[in-house]
């Protein structure tokens, strides 16, 4: 029986058509530290100049996300975890910044390493909800045909860990192995676009 199949190839067109530059990719994941009500987005860069060695991590102390919204909402291409409800955050009633789900697509843009603790908050999702650690390599994804592909390979790890106790509640997303050289230039614009940022 013939059915539809998405090539690997789907993470860098779309990113290339959804996010312009490399900044506005940035601000794209700080904007979801904003949905998860976060009230401080710390945004640390290294080694800016040397892709290889680059890194950029972004710390926020909103409420983070358990292993089933990290599934449904991270993973889910299009998802529509932000358009149920009022489309505002539980805490804050923020109206939510986002909805293309474009955020894995800036993290595609801007490295070919990824990785993910995040912390839900046990007020909004339980005592009992646990942490997620995730990795993602895209280069190792494109190397697949499918997105089918990718359950049956390393290119995805996701596990879910019983809450630390006296954990704050949040999420850390470190960039590895950056895809251009941070310019000068494109700082700058980074600088602008946060300072304008609003819903």
């Amino acid at each position: 029986m013939a059915g539809f199949t998405v090539d690997t190839h789907l993470f860098r067109e779309l990113g290339e058509l959804l996010v312009g530059r490399d900044s506005t990719a940035l601000v794209e994941l700080i904007k979801n530290a904003y949905d998860a009500d976060a009230t401080q987005v710390t945004v640390h860069g290294e080694n800016l100049n040397d892709p290889e060695n680059g890194q950029i991590v972004i710390t926020d102390n909103g409420v983070g996300m358990t292993p089933d919204q990290f599934e449904r909402g991270f993973l889910r291409i299009a998802s529509r975890i932000k358009e149920e409800g009022d489309r505002r955050s539980g805490n804050f009633k923020r109206r939510y910044t986002g909805a293309k789900g474009v955020g894995r697509l800036a993290a595609h843009k801007l490295a070919r390493l990824m990785a993910i603790y995040s912390i839900p908050d046990p007020d909004v999702a339980g005592a009992a909800a646990k942490t997620v650690t995730a990795g993602i390599d895209w280069d190792a994804i494109e190397a697949l045909e499918t997105l089918e592909d990718v359950a049956k390979s390393n290119a995805l790890t996701v596990e879910a860990e019983t809450r630390g106790e006296g954990e704050q509640s949040g999420t850390i997303m470190e960039l590895n192995r950056l895809r251009r050289r941070w310019t000068e230039a494109e700082r700058g614009r980074l600088f602008w676009e946060v300072q304008t940022f609003q819903p």
